[in-house]
């Protein structure tokens, strides 16, 4: 029930937004009553998603339905995409509750480039190929709703610069990346950190910034940072091989 206490928590402070790099899935598959406690809080967010991993395969799977408007339109890129990741299927069991909030693309699996060396600063890839569409992952999409765009305000020119709307532009390299921080390094939080003063009733400070995020993102538009030297950046990361929080900064553009 932890993804119960914390979406309600956050839900309370003011965070409309959540994203979820897991599908929401559990080895000892939980009852009903669970299930349908953590969908009825998780709906209640205005943006939300569940992270699926993908991968390359010769049987190309269709397009998931709920994809079709996150589609890049052809005209809004200049230039190849071909080194863009592919991806043609999911990976694992879907979302094991019941929620309207969409599954979203996070990484592709056995590919290097999910998976930079921290000394590179580099993002991993924010767009995947689907047969012949360009998708954009779970932390563009995330930030897209932060910034209310829609895939249609995307424009890509690969290799060189990635546009959200008419302002703002970041540098892109031929694989869908961005740069980095210098400093990006993870901060680690433990989950006993977020869950305990939850159930203790105490109000937890996090951070007000537009994030790209890894593992979870929490939107709080009236509330500073969390109150530690090193989690200053908006960036969550809820990892998947421990009971651990982890965020890493990769802040919107000015």
């Amino acid at each position: 029930m932890d993804y119960t206490v914390l979406f309600r928590h956050l839900y309370e402070q003011g965070a409309r937004n959540v994203y979820v790099m897991s599908p929401m899935t559990w080895e000892e598959k939980p009852d009903s009553i669970v299930k349908a406690a953590v969908g009825y809080e998780l709906d209640r967010f205005l943006h939300k998603a569940l992270g699926r991993q993908m991968s390359e395969s010769a049987r190309r799977s269709p397009l998931p339905p709920d994809w079709k408007d996150l589609i890049i339109p052809a005209s809004n890129i200049v230039g190849k995409t071909d080194q863009f990741p592919r991806a043609d299927r999911f990976v694992g069991e879907p979302p094991q509750i019941t929620t309207s909030a969409p599954s979203l693309g996070t990484v592709v699996e056995n590919n290097e480039l999910f998976s930079p060396a921290p000394e590179n600063r580099v993002s991993p890839p924010l767009f995947i190929r689907w047969g012949g569409d360009i998708i954009p992952t779970l932390p563009l999409v995330a930030a897209l709703n932060a910034l209310d765009l829609k895939p249609g305000d995307v424009r890509i020119i690969p290799g060189d610069t990635l546009f959200l709307g008419g302002k703002r532009s970041i540098p892109l390299d031929k694989h869908g990346r961005i740069p980095l921080a210098a400093n990006s390094s993870p901060t680690i939080l433990d989950t006993k950190e977020v869950i305990v003063p939850v159930m203790s009733g105490l109000r937890i400070l996090l951070p007000s910034e537009n994030c790209f995020p890894l593992r979870m993102r929490y939107s709080f538009p009236n509330h500073p940072p969390f109150p530690t030297r090193r989690t200053r950046n908006p960036f969550w990361r809820r990892k998947l091989s421990a009971a651990s929080w982890e965020r890493l900064p990769l802040p919107l553009p000015s």
